[in-house]
């Protein structure tokens, strides 16, 4: 970012930072974007964003905007560095314009600058603090009342330094803010790390101080501090040692400081100890780093041990020490220092002012910014203002300025008198004029005796210095000190105007007598230019005498014309409205200018001003220049008593207002008083005005919207359209156009600020509204440049001069004094005003009655409200319109019939209101047209309404029911699969029903129409109608050629000029000009018809070429027939394609398909809405009939099943063996032997009750599957329960049909209508679950539940039927069964559930409760594993035969020990084994025959050898062993 020189003014281009202006889009933009946002007080002027992307508009609407932090933008530098980078280049004056606005903003100012430039010294900036003045009430001051006004830099406060030491982990600058702000919020005083920009590195604002203040408003809740305090911010880490001038001049001139350090290393003591000594009191804030934190890990008392250490040793007070951490947050940090701040300030504290604080900032070698240019310059002014305090301002005007005093307004009044004499009774107009002119000849001789004062000499040679640096200051310290005064003394009535109006007189004195030193006073008209074009308003009309000094206003502005570039233009903008108006603040916000303010000083009068406009604007605006007219003292306070205050009022009003372009009314807040005097000057001075034959444009700016602002406003328009109604170029738009900004939306008159408190934060909406003023005072100037010339500086003296003269000799048709005429105007205005909008409303309620009419045309002949029978709407369309022109015409005649009788009964001014009623008749006339024109369109639009509505109903029927059809078809598709489509894929299916719903509609786009051929076709007329011939082949190029720029050649003049021509280019330039002012009035023309957004009319066309033949009356050359083809051709073919997208975006949209396209993403959501809320449905049933009702059916079937089927294995075939536990066990022993399976004896073995369950579950399936009984026993349970479901739902959903309700009520019906016969239970819980709470229409949720109902009963007997023979089927049944037929039998015949410790047989003891268990058939205990003790081979011993025998066991329940088997019962004791006799192996036979079948194969299982088997085993036999079996269980 490059640094140049900024200031207010440049000569002949006086501009001002804050009126144009784009959001910046490069680094070096910056600069100009933070002056244009300060002088619009917007809170984010010191933002540093840039913007990607330019704004196309010259001034951009959205510069007061909050920015925001969007991709297209980026923070180019730090903020404080654009800040310093500005204030280090910018002169002496910006700088005190940017503090008044910093301050005014609540920002931080530069107090002192870092080192910069060849000499590498600090700045003190002490003169931009002179012009920010404050007002405050100090707490101190409650009892006695009143506040303190005065300029910060001379105001004695406190001052309170902080400053960062090392490295610290809190925001020095953030803490600030929040303990400034207190209940306003974070505040943006100081910029930090946390705010726009905040985050980058400093490059140039290291070393800077900046300064804010407290200032207290008395109100004990709302103030942050008691008392004022200035408060001083060192930018930068003090411990590298580079800022210690800084340093010192704040050590020097603190109150107090606050050094804001983190851990305290060696050379950190030092230097606190060295600001100890010269710093008033010292404060520390110990604000720990993150690894630095103990509070965790070390006691409070030993926390505060080591603070107490740490102020012992540099030896400061109790208290001084604040300690903050982390943890403990902001805002303990910010409510400690708070507290501190509070305490001190309590302390009767050194105070400081900043004046005495630059002697000590040149002691320490710091640059002060005052000079001894301005030191000079201090002394002129003290010369000039030399014995004002002793005598007074009233004695001192009448000493020093004794030109404005009695005697120049005696001979004003004089000469207006003359100017206004009448014949009277008492003498003749000659007598009277000879005795005026003996009494101005008096006057005029005490005038020569005037001799120049002391002050006037050295106002005037302070003036004359060819120094304008000092002439800067000298006017700047007038201001300063005048103001100054002012504050002092309420009363005082003496400001820098005051001075330059003496030296007008003088040189108006000057020219009255030439021998009175008038040579040397010929150079203050180029003194006040110069003043001018650098900013000071130059007074018009002095307010206090009311009249134009125009020898001086006249030398001065031919001055300002010869400074001025040639040929410039300029137009003029007034402010018009009362001394409460604020009308010099309106100005300022606008447009950046400053005005003397008339309630502060007793200003009255007419200042002007000249502002420079920019490049790109001139051409829209078609001037150089805007001449600001500021009125200042309307109706002021001090001016009531006077003699002729009132007729002063009106003469001011009628000047300005005369000669103005524009003049903004500028309407003051709220009061009903002002609202009326507000009124009668207006109206008064635009009646004066209309009779010199213009009328400016009006702009409002109204600071209220209450109903008495409202109501002026539509008064004021009602007087101007009244006035405007027989121009043929309309000047005045009338007030009803214009733009009013509400107090209510838009604060921006009412102040900058959000409350009264002196702290108060500026509005954020502020600048936003400013730019929207500035944005509708600029479209008002671009008309005003579409309809009125501009003119130059001498035209505009004219212009004064000519009207002041009709001023003087009151050439109005009533006199300037009076106000009764504007008053009796007003209520004529307003009076038809009444009629106007009582003959619109009874034509509203009439077109009402007409569209009843209209919808109820059905499309066949019917009878209406006429009596007659219409064929077609066009055929009602053309009675309906036969009607409305009777009506119209009639209430014309009502209008006009008020009117006439109204006019009979005017009274006093009829002669002068007879002026004006070929006005009201012509408004009469537009009303006419108005109502016809309203009228009509809204028959058309009803008429076209009607007949699209209709195929638009056709239209929507016909989507509803493809929609319809579509959704079930889709729902039914995806039913099975339960898949829910995206919305890209409904998107899809919707996109297609659109299609060929609207495809079945007869309705075609509009057709477009070749507007190109039907302007050349108007161009060829026209061109016929001037006789024209020639050339005629370019008409084509209408619709073919590019436009481009039209440039005027040789060809284009005729033989004289081309002759002329040889010795001179003035008639192509001004050939060039003419073009160009034509095409740009051309286009002015065309882009006002495409803003009204109507079709294309050839009328169009024809008022387009008037507009170019008009302006060829007035050429001054020569010119052939090709120069007028070729230019209307090349007007023609840039308006014919304006028209083409006119025309286009006319016909688009009133296209009915475009219309229909409108609604189609909301048919689209709905049908979004529709498939998802069926689909909720949809799945709500289903999942009813999976949760509830399927398993409220599989239990009705399948719950008494079980014991059905047990009941039949009991009595069937084989029943006999679950008769008891033994009859099961033989008959299984029995099937085991005879089918002779290893596998299924080992299974025995092994898994003894899971092989019995498969043995039993083997059975029962045989048997099933043979009997066939449980397909139909479950179809015949199924049709029951299925027969109870459809009709507890057939009743549930009886009287649901129609509103929308809550499904899951339905369903409760369901339920308690599905449980009331009985032997039904179904469960509810899931029906509290969100799928269930749908809000839908009953009837169609019963149809789901239904579809869904279907849907398992097909399911059920489909299972079913497929269950049918398959034995897995049936198991799966089985298991499915709540009660388990195949485990019940298995209960009945399992029998004791011990094993024999050793060979594992089971027991059979028959008793129920036994406490002795047997086994009826022990086994060889190689069965189970078990081996010899010597061998590997398995044991072939039985339990019986060990116990008879020596052999020992050892297991776990013997704690290993070895013991005799016939000691076993000492280990198990609740087992009887019987002993085996010998030779008699008894009934375990039976196992002796397994083990010899299946000897090898147990080995193999086991792992081990075969048992050794005794010989006689081998010859068991198959009988032998079933005889064991019986004889074992006891069987015959």
């Amino acid at each position: 970012m490059s640094l140049k020189s900024f200031s207010l003014s440049r000569k002949g281009k006086r501009r001002t930072p804050g009126i144009w202006g784009t959001r910046p889009l490069a680094p070096t933009d910056l600069p100009w974007t933070f002056l244009r946002r300060l002088w619009l007080l917007n809170p984010q002027a010191r933002s540093p964003r840039l913007h990607n992307e330019a704004d196309p508009l010259a001034n951009t609407p959205g510069e007061g905007a909050p920015l925001g932090l969007g991709e297209d933008s980026h923070c180019a530098v730090n903020a404080l560095d654009l800040v310093t980078a500005v204030y280090v280049s910018a002169s002496g004056f910006l700088r005190q314009e940017m503090t008044v606005r910093m301050a005014q903003c609540g920002f931080a100012v530069p107090l002192l600058l870092p080192p910069g430039g060849p000499n590498g010294q600090a700045t003190l900036l002490l003169w931009p603090l002179r012009a920010v003045v404050r007002a405050w009430r100090p707490h101190s001051l409650e009892e006695a009342g009143g506040f303190i006004e005065g300029d910060i830099a001379s105001s004695q406060m406190p001052l309170l330094s902080f400053v960062r030491l090392g490295r610290c982990s809190v925001s020095k600058s953030q803490v600030l803010n929040r303990v400034l702000s207190g209940l306003q919020g974070p505040g943006g005083c100081f910029l930090h790390r946390g705010m726009d920009g905040g985050q980058l590195p400093r490059r140039l604002s290291d070393g800077l101080v900046e300064a804010s203040w407290y200032l207290p408003s008395g109100d004990h809740d709302l103030d942050v501090f008691p008392e004022p305090v200035m408060v001083a911010n060192l930018r930068g880490d003090v411990a590298t040692g580079t800022y210690e001038k800084q340093l010192s001049f704040l050590c020097l001139n603190s109150s107090a400081l606050f050094v804001f350090c983190g851990s305290l290393g060696d050379r950190e003591r030092l230097l606190l100890a060295s600001w100890r000594s010269s710093a008033s009191h010292v404060f520390l804030i110990m604000c720990l780093q993150g690894e630095e934190e103990t509070a965790e890990e070390r006691e409070e008392q030993e926390k505060g041990a080591a603070l107490q250490k740490l102020a012992e040793d540099l030896e400061l007070p109790e208290g001084a020490v604040l300690s903050w951490s982390r943890h403990d947050g902001e805002k303990v940090l910010v409510s400690r220092l708070s507290e501190a701040m509070t305490q001190l300030l309590g302390d009767n504290l050194r105070l400081v002012t900043m004046v005495e604080a630059a002697d000590i900032a040149h002691e320490l070698s710091i640059a002060v910014d005052e000079g001894e240019v301005c030191r000079r310059a201090l002394t002129q002014v003290e010369e000039v203002l030399k014995g004002m305090e002793e005598q007074g301002v009233c004695r001192y005007k009448e000493e020093q300025l004794p030109l404005q005093g009695q005697l120049w307004r005696r001979l004003v009044r004089l000469e207006k008198l003359e100017c206004r004499l009448k014949d009277s009774e008492g003498a003749s107009l000659e007598d009277q004029k000879q005795q005026l002119l003996r009494e101005k000849e008096n006057l005029c001789q005490e005038k020569i005796e005037y001799r120049m004062t002391t002050a006037m000499m050295v106002f005037i040679a302070a003036l004359l210095t060819p120094d304008k640096l000092e002439r800067g200051f000298f006017l700047s310290w007038m201001r300063l000190r005048l103001n100054a005064m002012f504050r002092q003394r309420p009363d005082f009535s003496l400001g820098l105007e005051h001075f330059t109006r003496e030296m007008g007189l003088i040189f108006e004195l000057s020219n009255l007598s030439p021998g009175s030193n008038s040579d040397g006073m010929l150079c203050l008209p180029a003194v006040a230019a110069d003043l001018l074009l650098d900013g000071l308003p130059l007074e018009l009309l002095d307010g206090a005498a009311s009249t134009i000094p125009l020898q001086w206003v006249g030398s001065v502005m031919s001055e300002v014309d010869r400074r001025l570039p040639q040929d410039s233009r300029l137009r003029v903008l007034t402010v018009l409205g009362l001394h409460t108006s604020r009308n010099a603040a309106v100005l300022s916000a606008l447009l950046g200018v400053t005005f003397p303010v008339g309630c502060s000083q007793h200003v009255r009068g007419a200042f002007m001003l000249l502002l420079g406009v920019p490049e790109n604007l001139r051409k829209d605006l078609a001037c150089n220049y805007l001449l600001l007219i500021n009125t200042e003292g309307l109706m002021g306070p001090g001016t009531v008593q006077e003699e002729d205050s009132e007729m002063h009022d009106n003469e001011l009003a009628t000047l300005v207002t005369g000669l103005s372009n524009v003049t903004i009314v500028n309407l003051p807040a709220e009061g009903e008083v002002e609202m009326q005097d507000t009124l009668r000057i207006v109206v008064n001075a635009l009646l004066r005005v209309k009779e010199t034959g213009r009328m400016p444009v009006c702009q409002v700016i109204a600071q209220g919207n209450g109903l008495d602002t409202k109501l002026l406003l539509s008064q004021l328009g009602q007087v101007t359209q009244i006035l405007a109604a027989r121009e043929n170029n309309l000047a005045a738009p009338g007030f009803g156009s214009l733009q009013v900004y509400e107090a209510s939306s838009k604060q921006c008159l009412q102040g900058p600020w959000q409350n009264t408190h002196p702290m108060a934060p500026v509005s954020h909406e502020y600048s936003e509204v400013v730019i929207d003023l500035k944005q509708s005072l600029l479209d008002t100037l671009r008309k005003c440049a579409t309809n009125t010339p501009s003119t130059n500086l001498m035209g505009f003296m004219e212009r004064v001069r000519s009207l002041w003269e009709t001023v003087l000799f009151e050439k109005f048709p009533f006199e300037l004094k009076n106000m009764e005429v504007g008053e009796a105007f007003y209520d004529f205005c307003t009076e038809f005003f009444h009629w106007e909008q009582a003959s619109l409303g009874h034509m509203e309620s009439w077109v009402g009655g007409v569209d009843e009419r209209i919808l109820a045309f059905k499309g066949a002949p019917a009878e209406m409200g006429d009596g007659n029978k219409h064929e077609s709407l066009e055929d009602l369309l053309s009675v309906l319109k036969t009607e409305a022109a009777a009506e119209v015409e009639s209430e014309a005649e009502k209008v006009l019939s008020r009117l006439e009788e109204c006019f009979s009964k005017v009274n006093g001014y009829s002669s002068w209101m007879e002026n004006y009623r070929a006005n009201f008749t012509s408004s009469v006339g537009a009303l006419k047209e108005q109502m016809a024109r309203e009228v009509t369109a809204k028959m058309e639009t009803a008429m076209e309404r009607l007949g699209t509505a209709a195929k638009t109903r056709d239209f929507h029927a016909e989507l509803e029911l493809a929609k319809s059809v579509r959704l079930q078809s889709i729902l039914e598709q995806h039913k099975v699969s339960e898949a829910l489509l995206e919305d890209k894929q409904l998107e899809e299916e919707f996109d297609q029903v659109w299609s060929e719903t609207v495809s079945k509609l007869d309705l075609k786009p509009l057709e477009t129409q070749d507007i190109a051929s039907q302007v050349i076709q108007q161009l060829r007329e026209n061109l016929s109608n001037r006789h024209i011939r020639k050339h005629l082949e370019k008409l084509p190029d209408v619709a073919t050629s590019e436009v481009s720029m039209f440039k005027v050649d040789e060809e284009h003049f005729g033989y004289r000029s081309r002759l002329k021509q040889m010795f001179t280019e003035e008639n192509r330039t001004l050939a060039q000009g003419l073009a160009d002012k034509i095409i740009e009035e051309c286009n002015k023309y065309v882009l006002r018809k495409k803003l009204l957004k109507t079709d294309y009319l050839d009328s169009y066309t024809k008022e387009l070429l008037e507009i170019v033949d008009r302006a060829f009356v007035s050429k001054g050359f020569d010119i052939r027939s090709r120069f007028e083809v070729e230019l209307k051709v090349h007007v023609c073919a840039s308006a014919a394609r304006s028209f083409q997208e006119m025309h286009q975006s006319f016909t688009k949209e009133r296209d009915p398909l475009t219309r229909l396209e409108e609604t189609r993403d909301p048919h689209f959501w709905e049908f979004l809405y529709e498939y998802r809320k069926r689909d909720q449905c949809r799945k709500a049933a289903r999942a009813f009939t999976a949760l509830c009702l399927k398993p409220t059916a599989l239990d009705y079937i399948y719950g008494p099943l079980g014991s059905l089927i047990q009941e039949q294995m009991l009595s069937g075939d084989g029943g006999e063996r679950y008769r008891s536990p033994r009859a099961f066990h033989f008959e299984l022993l029995r099937e085991l032997l005879m089918e002779d399976s290893f596998k299924s004896f080992l299974e025995y073995l092994l898994s003894h009750e899971s092989y019995i369950r498969r043995r039993i579950q083997d059975c029962m399936l045989a048997h099933l599957s043979g009997m066939g009984a449980l397909e139909g026993w479950r179809q015949q349970r199924l049709g029951q329960i299925w027969e109870r479901m459809e009709t507890a739902v057939r009743q549930g959903g009886a009287g649901w049909s129609g509103p929308r309700r809550d499904v899951r009520l339905l369903l409760e019906r369901v339920c308690n209508n599905l449980e009331g016969p009985g032997e039904v239970t179904i469960r509810r819980d899931a029906l509290q679950g969100p799928l269930f709470h749908v809000i839908t229409q009953g009837d169609k949720f019963v149809k789901y539940l239904e579809e869904s109902m279907a849907e398992m009963l097909r399911s059920l007997e489909q299972e079913f039927s497929q269950a049918r023979d398959g034995t897995n089927a049936i198991a799966d049944a089985l298991q499915a069964l709540p009660i388990k037929p195949q485990d019940q039998l298995y209960l009945r015949v399992r029998g004791c559930e011990e094993r024999c410790p050793f060979c594992k047989a089971p027991c059979e003891a028959v008793e129920g409760e036994h406490t002795v268990h047997r086994a009826l058939m022990h086994r060889p205990k190689g069965l189970v594993s078990y081996t010899c003790t010597i061998s590997t081979c398995l044991s072939h011993t039985t339990c019986s035969s060990d116990i008879t025998g020596k052999n020992l066991f050892k297991n776990r329940d013997t704690d290993g020990q070895s013991l005799h088997y016939r000691d076993y019962r000492s280990v198990y004791p609740n087992w009887s084994i019987p002993a085996e006799a010998p030779g008699n192996h008894g009934t375990s036979v039976y196992w002796m025959y397994v083990l010899v079948r299946h000897n090898n194969r147990f080995a193999q299982e086991y792992q081990c050898e075969p048992a050794q088997l005794p010989a006689e085993w081998v010859s068991i036999t198959q009988r032998e062993a079933i005889q064991s079996l019986k004889e074992a269980f006891d069987i015959e």
